[in-house]
């Protein structure tokens, strides 16, 4: 045998088992990609579904103490009531004083109907998709 016969084969040897190996790693890889992102998610529902938990309550004593309306002074105590309660979102906070900056205002019904329904989607939307820690859109902490 000479040299470039025995080099020769240790490359066909070489090539025969790197494919596979490649194949095996990068498919470890991402099996290892999914089995994590499937775990955040399940992360996630927990977090969302103890959040759920602890302030579902207080969200539904919310509505039914302001029921939509646009007396500023009803939306306050109940407000207030929530906050002292229950875990409330920096956003829902900016939508609670801009709703209340409209039905303090001289605009006219129509208008302070408008807001009122405003806040009442952005408190469905973040009882649909309540904050979680560490999430880029929602902020975990309560804001005053």
């Amino acid at each position: 045998m000479t040299a470039r016969y025995v080099m020769e084969a240790g490359v066909q040897d070489a090539q025969g088992w790197v494919v596979p190996v490649l194949v095996v790693l990068v498919g470890g890889a991402v099996g290892k990609y999914y089995d994590v992102q499937r775990e955040k998610r399940a992360a996630i529902a927990e977090t969302q579904d103890r959040w759920r938990e602890a302030n579902e309550p207080s969200y539904r004593t919310f509505l039914r103490a302001w029921g939509g309306a646009t007396a500023p002074s009803i939306l306050e105590r109940a407000f207030a009531q929530l906050q002292a309660n229950a875990d409330v979102p920096r956003e829902l906070v900016q939508a609670y004083r801009a709703t209340l900056k409209v039905l303090e205002s001289t605009a006219d019904a129509g208008r302070k109907g408008e807001a009122a329904d405003e806040l009442h989607e952005e408190i469905a939307r973040i009882r649909a998709d309540p904050p979680t820690p560490g999430t880029k859109a929602r902020r975990w902490r309560s804001a005053s």
